[in-house]
């Protein structure tokens, strides 16, 4: 079970508001053992803040951010819980180095310290894998996929980081999915064909393939979610953005992934995040519009049913989704024009009505 506590300082608002990365979110067990979302952003002034939501029976209740050290990061963050209750958070600094810290049960903040020797190109991803342990992913200077995983008890040591081959070198960061207890870590190549890569044993990884040709250019902006066929078996959904719209392929049973097929809409997707939907089975992507709004699309067994507007508001950086399995509903995290942080949580089946946009860290 976990307190969290209040390292450094403690503020109502995250300060600034010219950063426009999306949040990372992750879950933490209270000391009751129900669980609770903990949320992590980089604040305009490059240090990572932290909020949390002390009372997972009413998600509209956090309390104030919290800034996590003295180190000032880049990009997007990435972060983990354990089975032990204990809750990381990965990032690249300033100086190109991956960083992890960790709270343990009793509130306890360890400081930032880096993850692995070797510096990145890019903001890391997190998947689990068969045993619940959290695998990291990154762009490595080369160009060539890079990951590591804990190595003994407790995640305390480390692998040095080891190389995904692939035919050609990377583009941008990598998005990682766990489907089927197994690590999925999708990329753009340098010739914006989608990438991707499976463990195929403890700490090793197959050649990278491209998941399915593209025509023409897009934008490399990928989301990643898992569908379930009618005998509960998984498969990913990979959606890129183009500027034509979105474009989304699935995997077939027997393997092979799907030619990628046009979405409805006709706005261009700039951002996207994806989530499962174990109620039913369906992959839900969400994306941010040239609107500046945040839209839902659901994909089962190849089908959508179009984009659907996620509640009111504009936003600055793509969404991040969750689907909660203790409130048993999908929680959409984004940031707003302003630079703070809001949350809504799905209030009717299949993600079609929404609550109000509730801004985290303010007591209301």
């Amino acid at each position: 079970m976990l307190t969290l506590g209040q390292p450094v300082q403690a503020a109502t608002l995250i300060p600034g508001s010219s950063a426009v990365t999306q949040p990372a979110v992750t879950t933490y067990l209270r000391d009751d053992g129900w669980p609770g979302f903990v949320v992590f952003t980089i604040g305009a002034d490059q240090f990572v803040y932290f909020a949390f939501n002390p009372v997972p029976e009413n998600p509209r209740t956090w309390d104030g951010w919290h800034r996590l050290g003295n180190t000032r990061f880049t990009g997007t963050l990435a972060a983990a819980h354990h089975q032990g209750a204990g809750v990381e958070v990965f990032g690249r600094a300033v100086d190109d180095r991956v960083m992890h810290a960790r709270v343990q049960p009793g509130g306890h903040w360890e400081p930032w310290e880096q993850l692995v020797q070797g510096e990145t190109l890019g903001s890391p991803t997190v998947a689990y894998d068969g045993a619940g342990s959290p695998e990291v992913f990154v762009h490595g200077k080369d160009g060539i996929l890079l990951h590591t995983g804990s190595t003994g008890p407790g995640f305390r040591s480390w692998r040095a980081w080891a190389r995904v081959p692939a035919p050609q070198r990377m583009h941008g960061s990598p998005i990682a999915k766990t489907i089927n207890n197994n690590p999925e870590v999708y990329y753009y190549g340098q010739d914006r064909q989608v990438m991707r890569t499976v463990r195929t044993a403890p700490g090793v990884y197959a050649t990278a393939t491209t998941v399915s040709r593209i025509d023409g250019v897009h934008e490399g902006r990928l989301g990643v979610a898992a569908y379930r066929e009618r005998d509960g078996r998984p498969f990913p959904v990979v959606m890129t953005s183009t500027p034509a719209g979105g474009l989304a392929t699935k995997l077939h049973a027997i393997g092979g992934f799907d030619p990628w097929f046009e979405t409805w809409g006709n706005l261009h997707v700039e951002g996207l995040s994806g989530a499962d939907d174990p109620r039913d089975g369906a992959a839900v992507m969400y994306g941010r519009f040239t609107d500046s709004r945040y839209y839902r699309q659901r994909l089962t067994n190849g089908l959508t049913d179009g984009w659907e507007r996620v509640g009111d508001g504009e936003f600055s950086a793509p969404p991040s989704a969750y689907f909660f399995a203790a409130a048993g509903k999908h929680f959409v995290f984004g940031r707003g024009l302003n630079g703070q942080i809001f949350v809504s949580h799905e209030t009717g089946i299949y993600q079609r009505t929404w609550s109000t946009w509730h801004l985290i860290g303010n007591n209301v």
